[in-house]
């Protein structure tokens, strides 16, 4: 279906190569019985949204490359912000995308809420999260993460004992595809830093800028390759 479009991203692409999938960073804590079921972080993208990631991740890394050109060669500040602010998006975009993906965003919202210490506000997210789910294609992965947010809802309402956040942290690896959003959400981590720098006058290190581009690169490694193992099915 998308046999047309991979020429055009191959030859932006052309520094990323088909490796083999990038392997996904452990997860401590991560109940047995979901590791032993291979689920977690293996929840990726179909051919549409893998296509839609590839796209902002390469608006991304057109963004991040022209940003440092900005700072390093031209001390153009100002711009580099703009350049990058638009960067953030394309990655914030290429994070969410996917059914899985769209649930975890709305686990993050729920997390947030509790990280700011009002509890009331997170039971809030609890009927917006088990409605996304249940918009899943009915499977393991959808019964083992409402089997967590289930129990994360009673541990907030005190109604069970146990460790709310971790409960949530693995509902959402279960939704999440380690080999693409591990580096997106390292990406963006990064990305935020160096905006801060940024904001602050401060002019952020050529060194900072290549460890940004090895984190985009390692997604769109693996989109591409997923691209191509989807199109041969």
């Amino acid at each position: 279906m998308y046999r047309f479009f991979l020429g055009p991203i191959v030859g932006l692409l052309s520094a990323v190569t088909l490796a083999a999938d990038p392997v996904p960073t452990p997860t401590t804590g991560v109940n047995a019985a979901i590791h032993s079921k291979g689920l977690a972080g293996k929840y990726c993208t179909g051919m549409a949204s893998t296509y839609l990631v590839l796209e902002e991740l390469t608006v991304a890394m057109e963004g991040v490359a022209k940003a440092r050109e900005s700072i390093l060669v031209f001390k153009d500040l100002p711009t580099a912000q703009m350049l990058l602010a638009r960067a953030d998006a394309a990655l914030a975009l290429a994070a969410g995308r996917g059914s899985g993906a769209r649930v975890a965003t709305l686990i993050d919202a729920l997390l947030a809420a509790k990280q700011e210490g009002n509890a009331g506000a997170s039971l809030l997210w609890f009927p917006n999260i088990k409605l996304a789910l249940a918009g899943l294609p009915a499977d393991a992965v959808r019964d083992a993460a409402l089997t967590q947010i289930a129990r994360a809802e009673a541990v907030l309402q005190t109604q069970a004992e146990g460790d709310e956040v971790q409960i949530l942290l693995q509902a959402r690896q279960l939704l999440e595809c380690d080999a693409l959003h591990v580096p997106i959400r390292e990406s963006l981590n990064r990305l935020a830093r160096i905006r801060g720098e940024v904001g602050r006058g401060a002019q952020p290190s050529s060194d900072s800028f290549s460890a940004l581009i090895d984190q985009l690169n390692g997604a769109m490694n693996y989109a591409l390759h997923r691209l191509v193992d989807l199109e041969r099915q």
